[in-house]
């Protein structure tokens, strides 16, 4: 089962709350980024998953924006059913909307392996197949789910990578064979794969050695291989097409009692659609195909950023969305497409979101400004000085796992020069760390750390000090990090001349 959504600690809210920052925004979408699945519905609202990113679209696909998303494993399939969207994908993996997409959280899905089908069949009728054969349903847009005995009362281990959902009708595929229920999954008969998919044969002897003269005493047998079914989809009045990895279609009119073959498609199909009861494939070369009448019809399929279409659905009218590695956009059912473009709002969010992979460094360097005001004024008021340090040991990681997303640990040294009666300075070491555990972006990232070392003057000797502070990283990428942050400064000793609040801003910066 997949746990609820991780809680965000008090400290990070209280600093959010302060300085007018949000939590987190785990937005990973750049062009690119490989998109598994989309749907759409008849207002046009069409939502986008793939590896822990969601994209939502209110016109079709022409422009998207980038939704938060609560986790990073794959989700490969999304539902949208009015305002009630939901995503699923790898461990169980759910997610739901009320807001027609504007935001998601993690809900309990009722299965613990993969989901690699999510089927509405209206606002409120869902039903989501699991790898390992589980199959439940819902009857209140997902959010409670009733189990059913799916493939496991067939008494064998299956695994599952298609289904199909229309009503009572249940088409699944698991391995090389076709199982269909009637009855929403409680009873699967199996499809006999060689009578219904019959094998091809060649149609000459081309190709093949002179037996007799390789000193064979029989000629070949020809071994009908197994057919491979790749797709299932149920569209019209309860029809089902299956896609095999050939690249033939058969077609039953019979709930699965007879099949015939409809046409052999001119690619490998990756998936069958059913958009608008009208079936539809998706090839690997990334072109599409709509069934019309008895043959498939091919349209050049969308230009993509890179890469095929893995996926389409459809709008109102005669618009179609395909995903892949970029996104794509038609208003003539796929006669020609515009690419789909993030918007301003996701520019932006690409463009500062976006987290550097995590890394590691080492001894980097870095100094800054320094602004200190000791209580007594005998030291000249508040002292402006300059202060340089190295961070021992960096980090930022940013992932789902226990602790700090960003730590350092650093030696530094701070001179106030115009101090009375001669300069003074802070040496010591600090660690900083954020509060988030992860904070997939480049900017305003809240932290706190602790500073210890000692004063020093001339005047007064060394005396223990300590600077407890809470700051923001202004700037966080690789190669440089700015940060401001401010606290106040206690001494072990002459504590009523000496503490006082301080205010620093730093850059370190990679050289190597």
């Amino acid at each position: 089962m997949v746990s609820g959504m991780p809680r965000r600690s008090l400290a990070l809210a209280a600093v959010a709350m302060l300085t007018g920052t949000a939590c987190a925004a785990h937005l990973r979408y750049r062009t690119g980024t490989p998109l598994d699945d989309v749907a759409c519905d008849a207002r046009d609202l069409c939502v986008a998953s793939g590896a822990g990113v969601l994209l939502r679209s209110n016109d079709a696909g022409r422009t998207w924006h980038e939704v938060d998303s609560p986790v990073s494993v794959s989700l490969a399939h999304v539902s949208v059913m009015g305002s009630r969207v939901l995503a699923g994908g790898q461990q169980g993996a759910l997610l739901e909307s009320d807001d027609g997409g504007h935001s998601f959280r993690m809900a309990d899905s009722g299965v613990a392996a993969k989901i690699v089908a999510l089927t509405a069949l209206d606002a409120q009728h869902v039903v989501a197949v699991a790898e390992d054969g589980e199959v439940t349903s819902s009857a209140d847009g997902g959010r409670t789910w009733q189990p059913t005995p799916g493939l496991s009362a067939l008494g064998q281990g299956v695994r599952v990578h298609d289904a199909d959902w229309l009503g009572p009708l249940l088409g699944v595929l698991a391995a090389d064979d076709l199982y269909l229920t009637t009855d929403g999954g409680k009873t699967f008969s199996r499809v006999d794969s060689r009578a219904a998919f019959p094998a091809l044969k060649p149609s000459s002897s081309a190709g093949y050695v002179d037996w007799k003269s390789a000193g064979c005493t029989k000629p070949p047998v020809w071994v009908e291989p197994a057919p491979t079914p790749l797709a299932v989809r149920f569209f019209g009045d309860h029809r089902l097409a299956v896609a095999l990895d050939d690249r033939r279609v058969f077609v039953s009119d019979d709930l699965g009692r007879t099949f015939h073959l409809v046409q052999t498609l001119p690619a490998r199909p990756l998936s069958l659609r059913r958009i608008r009861g009208s079936l539809w494939g998706v090839m690997d070369d990334g072109s599409l195909a709509r069934l019309e009448g008895p043959r498939f019809r091919s349209t050049a399929g969308a230009t993509l950023a890179s890469g095929s279409i893995d996926a389409v659905s459809g709008g109102s009218g005669a618009s179609l969305v395909a995903v892949g590695r970029g996104l794509a956009a038609s208003d003539d059912n796929g006669a020609s497409w515009t690419k789909g473009e993030l918007s301003l709002g996701g520019r932006l969010a690409r463009a500062f979101y976006n987290r550097d992979p995590d890394w590691d460094h080492y001894f980097v360097p870095g100094g800054g400004a320094v602004v200190y005001e000791p209580r007594s004024g005998s030291f000249g008021g508040a002292l402006v000085g300059w202060e340089a340090r190295i961070a021992l040991f960096a980090w930022s990681h940013n992932n789902e796992n226990p602790g700090p997303a960003q730590w350092n640990i650093s030696a530094l040294a701070d001179v106030f020069p115009a101090a009375h009666p001669g300069a003074l300075a802070f040496y010591g070491f600090g660690t900083t760390l954020s509060f988030e555990r992860s904070a997939p972006r480049r900017f305003l990232i809240p932290t706190f750390g602790l500073e210890l070392g000692a004063l020093h003057q001339d005047a007064i000797g060394s005396v223990f000090a300590m600077r407890p502070h809470v700051g923001l990283l202004l700037v966080n990428v690789r190669r440089l990090q700015v940060e401001v942050d401010g606290g106040y400064l206690i001494t072990g000793a002459r504590l009523d001349q000496l503490r006082g609040p301080f205010a620093a801003a730093a850059a370190d910066f990679t050289l190597w």
